[in-house]
């Protein structure tokens, strides 16, 4: 049997409350000044947890999108045209996922070796 707690308060309460203290820390490091190492720690880290974050968005977003456009294409094979439409979504999947990797690999190479800011891909 599983112990799981239950929150008291509910989801929305939860975002509104989230919200509101941001608020007030971002008011509270406004009063600061941009100077403070206080502010300047918290957005080196609030930048750094936001780039984990959204990096691991991205990583759960490509087997998504590829497993649901498999599964769409894989329902089209009654289709007279099935085989010719899942060959080119695929060889654009893999084309756009291959050219994204590289960027990455080349991003993350070149912050290792400190060389990040004159390889940057705009």
């Amino acid at each position: 049997m599983s112990t799981m707690k239950v929150s008291k308060w509910s989801i929305n309460t939860q975002i509104l409350l989230g919200a509101v203290l941001g608020i007030l820390a971002g008011a509270y490091a406004h009063h600061l000044g941009q100077q403070s190492s206080l502010v300047q720690n918290g957005v080196y880290l609030a930048s750094m947890v936001g780039g984990v974050f959204i990096d691991l968005l991205k990583m759960l977003l490509v087997p998504l999108v590829f497993c649901s456009i498999t599964v769409g294409i894989a329902n089209l094979s009654q289709h007279q045209q099935a085989q010719r439409v899942w060959q080119s979504t695929l060889i654009f999947f893999f084309c756009h996922y291959g050219h994204r990797h590289r960027d990455w690999y080349d991003r993350h190479a070149s912050i290792q070796t400190g060389s990040w800011t004159q390889h940057r891909h705009v």
